[in-house]
């Protein structure tokens, strides 16, 4: 943790140099210099984040909802292993932009951003708990079948436990893919968000304000990353 916090402070020194200095352009305003553009206007990046906290939100929660459901299909009705697979690598493969702009045309625009915040979580959050609930040892599953466990029963009392940590790394990786889905998302029409700030901003040359909407969304993703890491440290600790 200390560790972590002093690697921020060391970035944030060498953003406010290196801006200040000119060594990468006009176009890197200093630390400092973004800063106060949030104070500045912060009634406008609260509501943007606010509402972009709710879309993420809610594509992070269907998202891992699907995941799950997804991966114990796959464990606990193994025909349905290899389509599901498949058709989540499909899934995984088309870039992001390119399904938000589809998107748009068909749905209405507040749901937009939700949904491509759900196919930014869906498949990371998939392959951690399908590895987490595959990962089990053969020993155990011989044991529990010589007992005549049925394929339920070994996973609702030896998989599904043993995969806990690896649900809970899929929570880690999939929170800023939610953050980073509903911006994309909201880039394609929508009125309220971060998404919003960042296309007006570029579109009127607004460094500053670029710049402060990029480090509100990349300040809230690494707090979710971070407090997910903690949980996933503590749980992966009752497990040794």
């Amino acid at each position: 943790m200390r560790q972590g916090i002093a690697g921020l402070l060391l970035v944030g020194l060498a953003w406010e140099l290196a801006a200040r200095a000119r060594l990468l352009g006009p176009s890197w305003p200093p630390l400092s210099q973004v800063v106060a553009a949030i104070g500045a206007n912060l009634g406008a990046f609260q509501r943007g984040l606010q509402a972009t906290l709710g879309e993420a939100a809610l594509g992070f929660a269907i998202g891992i909802g699907l995941a799950a459901t997804s991966a114990m299909l796959c464990v606990v009705v193994p025909h349905l292993y290899a389509p599901i697979y498949r058709l989540s690598a499909i899934f995984s493969a088309i870039p992001v932009v390119a399904v938000a702009g589809l998107l748009v045309s068909v749905l209405p625009r507040d749901a937009c951003p939700v949904v491509v915040s759900v196919l930014a979580v869906y498949f990371t959050a998939f392959v951690a708990i399908l590895a987490g609930l595959r990962g089990t040892s053969p020993v155990h599953h011989d044991l529990l079948t010589a007992f005549g466990a049925s394929r339920w029963t070994r996973f609702s009392r030896l998989q599904a436990p043993a995969a806990l940590p690896a649900f809970v790394d899929g929570l880690k990786l999939g929170a800023p893919a939610a953050m980073l889905g509903a911006i994309v998302g909201e880039w394609f029409g929508a009125e309220r968000g971060l998404g919003p700030l960042l296309v007006s901003s570029m579109q009127n040359y607004r460094i500053d304000i670029m710049w402060s909407a990029a480090l509100l969304a990349a300040s809230v993703s690494l707090l979710a990353y971070g407090l997910l890491a903690l949980l996933e440290r503590h749980v992966r600790a009752e497990f040794r």
